[in-house]
């Protein structure tokens, strides 16, 4: 048999097998090297003049010499921390194919960030993570903050809209092992010890460097490179993306301890002083973790000792407590940064890559795995051929808007609590004193800082029809660009037991939520089963949900979907829809569109903006 014809046959069999895995085959050939039998063939290839891919499952550059590999890779990630492990595992989730690495050489053992926001617990309730994480975290219900010894204000989370109306303490190695065990379970795995050197975006596709373990250079071509790997992101900084922000001037102390005091675990506190600042949190085993800083700078310049910690307390709550048993210690300064764009062509960064800023709101974290949540999906669409390329530009748009207002809501926090002059003293006390009044009276606007108020602005998926849009209006409760609130419905098929809708919710796919109101007319019927029905093309992607405020599902038979009903009116109240409503939620939680009442031309519309294989297809 003939090189030329042997070629043939395995490029046509390659071509079969990309367009099955729905990859454009022809953006996948590498260069090849080191192999004569390879060189004879692609020589024949050049003098017939035919196309020829041999990445699936065939060959990748190590130095100039061709070594096997399984698959072909839909994105590379660099950071194996929360925000790259969330994106992994979700990215694998949706049968894409990953690489991740990091440059450590194995997991940090360090507590680092500590706090897992309500919004996380939801969107890890999404993917069935969230036990674990209950299981090992510590719950905090309220917060306090105290000036010389007077209580200015008290937060109790137990008002929270969600069923996770708590915070969750845990250090940063829990949400990092349950990731980590995820990516694992999916098939995937990390490789310690690489760096990434530098990257090529050619349009198409990017070429990145990576340094071995064994110090060797190795080169790939992947469709995505997407930069996780923390504030001083080799991505960002390849990118040449500006880190808008300054570097406070305090010195901090944290320290993971055992603490011999009177005020109840399982709550957070803030002491205000003349010294300084004093913030305690609760963390599992009945130990706290606590965090100074002091009016006069004293840094240490060293890696603190229990009696430094000690002396510093001290001075700020004399006589109040004794530490002891200390874990993890550390002296720092802080940054507020932010770049203005999270993606550049086919480069994409997220987490401290993109926004860091100081502890006091213990949003770091929670930010970088939502950043992930939101990029997955939307990176998974477009490679499997399900939504335009333009998709992917709502990342940037989405995410940069919430990075920003986070960065500014923790620096408006840390200046606030650094003030230690009388007149910072005195401006702190009233403006604590009104967040109380606040607190109190606009609870919805408080939320927005545990992140389940978040609200992106109108796009291609976000998109209002027939109410207001506002947050501030009280007798609406969910729009388009708000994270899908929770409630319970009863299985109008099989068993009729309760269910939460965060128990149904999918992360691999949009749920499209038909609240059918009361007595719907026949009309109204037809329509909402016309439309299930005209959904079938995109069923991989999307589950019609039919919502009836009935013990029965008649009349709608003919519905293709999963239908739950809502006797009481409970969810159709919570949504705003007792006269009908669609929520087409996405599959990171959000609220992609909406409208009251039913407005189905006008989702037909959005559906197929969405969608390429609906964009040309028949009206419903």
């Amino acid at each position: 048999m003939s090189a030329r014809h042997e070629l043939g046959k395995a490029s046509k069999a390659i071509k079969a097998r990309a367009e099955e895995w729905s990859v454009p085959w022809r953006q996948c050939g590498l260069r090849f090297e080191g192999n004569s039998r390879l060189k004879r063939l692609m020589g024949s290839v050049k003098k017939a003049n035919e196309p020829a891919c041999f990445s699936f499952g065939f060959v990748a550059i190590l130095r100039g010499t061709i070594m096997a590999t399984n698959s072909p890779l839909d994105a590379l990630i660099i950071g194996a921390g929360p925000t790259g492990l969330a994106l992994a595992s979700d990215l694998l989730r949706h049968g894409l194919r990953v690489r991740i690495v990091d440059k450590a050489d194995a997991p940090t053992t360090l507590s680092k960030a500590v706090v897992l926001m309500p919004r996380s617990l939801e969107e890890f309730q999404m993917r069935k993570l969230s036990a674990p994480a209950l299981a090992e975290g510590e719950k905090v219900h309220s917060f306090s903050a105290y000036n010389h010894g007077e209580i200015i204000f008290r937060a109790e989370y137990a008002r929270v809209t969600s069923r996770y109306n708590f915070l969750l303490n845990i250090p940063q190695t829990g949400p990092e092992k349950i990731l980590r065990d995820e990516l694992i379970r999916l098939g995937g795995q990390i490789e310690w010890k690489t760096t990434l050197e530098s990257f090529v975006d050619h349009g198409d596709h990017v070429t990145a460097t990576l340094t071995t373990p064994e110090g060797k250079s190795e080169q790939i071509d992947v469709p995505y490179l997407l930069g996780c790997g923390g504030a001083h992101s080799p991505v960002r900084h390849g990118l040449n993306f500006e880190f808008i922000g300054e570097q406070y001037h305090d010195n901090w102390l944290l320290a993971d301890v055992d603490i011999d005091w009177k005020w109840p675990h399982g709550h957070g506190y803030a002491f205000f002083a003349d010294a300084g600042l004093l913030a305690v949190f609760p963390m599992p085993g009945g130990r706290y973790r606590i965090y100074i800083v002091e009016a006069e700078s004293r840094a240490l310049g060293r890696e603190p000792k229990l009696e430094d910690v000690t002396e510093a307390v001290e001075r700020i709550i004399p006589g109040m407590c004794v530490l002891s048993n200390p874990g993890w210690m550390s002296e720092f300064h802080c940054h507020h940064r932010r770049v203005k764009h999270y993606r550049k062509g086919n480069v994409f960064i997220g987490g401290d890559a993109a926004h860091i800023h100081s502890p006091e709101t213990g949003l770091g974290m929670n930010t970088g795995i939502q950043d992930s949540f939101n990029l997955a999906w939307k990176i998974a669409y477009v490679r499997k051929g399900a939504s335009p390329a333009s998709l992917l530009d709502t990342y940037d748009t989405e995410r940069s808007y919430v990075g920003k207002q986070v960065v500014g809501l923790s620096d408006f926090a840390h200046k606030l609590a650094s003030q230690f002059n009388r007149v910072g003293s005195l401006s702190r006390d009233h403006i604590w004193r009104f967040f109380s009044h606040f607190y109190t009276n606009h609870f919805k606007e408080f939320e927005q800082g545990l992140q389940v108020r978040i609200q992106y602005e109108p796009s291609a998926v976000v998109e209002n029809h027939g109410h207001q849009e506002s947050l501030h209006n009280e007798s609406v409760e969910v729009v388009a660009g708000v994270r899908a609130v929770d409630g319970t419905l009863q299985s109008a098929r099989g068993v009729s037991v309760p269910i939460a809708l965060y128990d149904v919710l999918d992360p691999l796919k949009f749920r499209l939520m038909i609240i059918a109101g009361h007595q719907p007319d026949q009309a109204t019927r037809e329509a909402i089963c016309k439309m299930a029905t005209w959904t079938k093309p995109v069923r991989d992607f999307l589950t019609p949900t039919l919502v009836l405020a009935s013990q029965t599902t008649e009349g709608f038979e003919a519905f293709d979907g999963e239908i739950y009903l809502d006797p009481a009116m409970e969810f159709h109240y919570v949504y705003g829809a007792q006269k009908g409503g669609l929520f087409l939620i996405r599959p990171d939680g959000y609220v992609g569109f909406s409208s009251r009442p039913i407005r189905m031309k006008d989702l037909e519309k959005h559906l197929r903006g969405i969608f390429t294989v609906l964009s040309t297809g028949a009206s419903s």
